[in-house]
């Protein structure tokens, strides 16, 4: 039963083995295969509890930068994140870092926007989840609206060649 004020999610997993193991995860509205990865011994056949987390991390903070430009009336044209997750492999295994770096098309001032992914990060529910937990650094980047970089974000674009700026612990 539902409490007043509240929200829920519930899913279903299942699992068949050991570390080489498979199985799945179940929701309302979305279903994926899961494994362990490679670097802890697991086949990396469909989702591991890694991608999940980080994909979780980065949904809810874009979701909520969206929401905070919407409520700040900021017009924008193109808003995407690249994110990457590093943990360590010695026993017991632990999340360390999270990068999440956002970029926006906007001619909105870079400073105010830059204000806004901070707010995003504080208020993202998943990133208070982990708070405290995960080292979380944010890079944002802005981009003017006549730029012409609309092209697919990958992570190498700028993820691992500069230095995230924002530390958002």
């Amino acid at each position: 039963m539902k409490t007043p004020g509240t929200s829920q999610a519930q899913v279903t997993a299942q699992w068949i083995g050991g570390l080489s193991g498979h199985g799945s995860v179940k929701g309302d509205d979305f279903s994926t295969g899961i494994s362990l990865p490679t670097d802890f011994g697991g086949r990396n056949e469909g989702a591991t509890p890694e991608d999940l987390l980080l994909s979780a991390l980065a949904s809810c903070y874009l979701i909520t930068f969206g929401i905070i430009l919407e409520k700040n009336n900021v017009s924008y044209s193109d808003l995407r994140i690249t994110a990457m997750l590093e943990t360590s492999t010695a026993f017991p295994p632990k999340v360390q870092t999270v990068y999440l770096n956002p970029m926006i098309t906007t001619d909105a001032d870079e400073a105010m926007i830059r204000g806004f992914a901070e707010r995003a990060e504080a208020v993202c529910l998943i990133s208070q989840a982990v708070a405290g937990n995960v080292i979380k650094k944010v890079s944002v980047k802005v981009l003017p609206e006549e730029s012409e970089t609309h092209a697919p974000l990958l992570a190498t674009d700028w993820l691992f060649g500069e230095k995230p700026n924002m530390n958002i612990l």
